[in-house]
């Protein structure tokens, strides 16, 4: 079948699909999802739907020495924090549908990348503008560095949801992880200090995750911590977080991987899952991108130095970026099989967040999976 055939009958599936679903907010969100699936499993380089934000970096200026972060180890991109100008510039041409995978779920933007958000500038107008905009805004952040003032910053603004990351449940073993400003102590009371005043103010905001990121120097408290968390009331999820190599290309992250490869068998089993999924393309070049806080365009969360840009938002646009000419030679390496793109080249965890249409797929997709199924007899790769 030839391209422009594809095309054809890539849209004419999507609107026949669409009509199963019966909200029309409802049915862009999955036809935008649909025809990005379909794009995907057709090996097309251009994309029939429209680009998702995965994450937008506000800042990538940070107080913590992460171990487990490529950005204490070899992140070399200058220090900054993104103009306001620009942040409203491009929040202005996100459409809401398109930061939207599952059906009914509202408009989010992750604002980080490689920094810490609570240190933006501008972080409350950077929250109120999201929602001028219809975006939920998200953050993941360590309460180590939190003062009384951005607590009561965080809740006038309405942050919608956060990540607060603990990982340790002492002092020493936080330090261990994440460098010495990352008190356990300072950070806990810090965070029941928001708790509290969200329950004095009566506010559902934000959605609080606690989160551990699990390595060989936290895991005699892997059990404790969620033991813990689960009793503190006002706490949404407890959440134990897998440990990454980002783009393969950090020798301390794969270090550490290899270590606790060797005494954490769930992480044997996550490894064994990347390299499954590693014999398709990654699914991130037709999902979505991020942007650094210079509006520099890179493929996903694991480019920490910005070594593959597909574009600049401070001169181009969102859409002319997602089908771009960088996009597409990406797009074409990973269908080809070629890839030589760093950080790709060396990445072995492709897809790992969003999941890959066909045999692994993030649940939003799930039912543009069966209709597409149904309607055309199509099998994925």
């Amino acid at each position: 079948m030839n391209r422009r055939s594809l095309i054809t009958k890539g849209k004419a599936l999507a609107r026949r699909a669409g009509l199963l679903v019966s909200n029309h907010t409802d049915r862009e969100v999955f036809r935008n999802n649909f025809l990005k699936e379909f794009s995907y499993t057709n090996r097309m380089v251009k994309s029939l739907g429209h680009p998702r934000v995965y994450q937008l970096e506000t800042t990538n200026h940070c107080p913590y020495r992460c171990g487990m972060c490529p950005r204490t180890h070899a992140m070399t991109r200058e220090l900054g924090q993104m103009d306001f100008g620009l942040f409203r510039a491009i929040l202005d041409q996100i459409n809401p549908i398109w930061q939207v995978d599952v059906v009914g779920e509202k408009p989010a933007l992750a604002l980080w990348h490689f920094g810490e958000p609570m240190v933006y500038k501008h972080f409350v107008e950077s929250i109120h503008y999201c929602h001028s905009r219809g975006l939920r805004a998200v953050l993941s952040t360590n309460p180590s560095s939190w003062t009384r003032h951005r607590i009561e910053e965080i809740l006038e603004a309405g942050v919608d949801e956060m990540y607060v990351m603990f990982d340790g449940m002492d002092d020493e073993t936080s330090m261990a992880v994440r460098g010495p400003v990352a008190s356990f102590q300072r950070g806990y009371a810090n965070f029941m200090t928001l708790l509290e005043r969200r329950a004095q103010l009566g506010s559902d905001r934000p959605v609080l995750n606690v989160c551990m990121v699990k390595q060989p120097k936290n895991m005699h408290q892997w059990k404790m911590f969620e033991d813990h968390w689960k009793t503190v009331s006002g706490v949404q999820n407890v959440e134990m977080g897998g440990l990454s190599t980002f783009g393969g290309d950090v020798d301390q992250l794969v270090t550490i991987s290899n270590t606790l490869a060797g005494q954490d068998p769930n992480h044997v089993k996550d490894l064994a899952r990347y390299r499954e999924m590693s014999k398709y393309p990654c699914y991130y070049p037709w999902f979505s991108f991020s942007v650094t806080w210079d509006g520099k365009a890179v493929p996903c969360c694991r480019d920490h130095n910005a070594s593959l840009v597909f574009g600049d938002l401070n001169k181009e646009s969102l859409e002319s970026i997602w089908n771009g000419p960088a996009i597409q030679e990406l797009r074409r390496q990973f269908i080809e099989k070629r890839v030589t793109a760093a950080p790709c080249v060396t990445c072995r965890e492709s897809s790992a967040e969003i999941g890959l249409p066909g045999y692994y797929y993030p649940v939003s997709l799930i039912n543009a999976k069966r209709v597409l199924a149904r309607l055309s007899g199509s099998r994925y790769p």
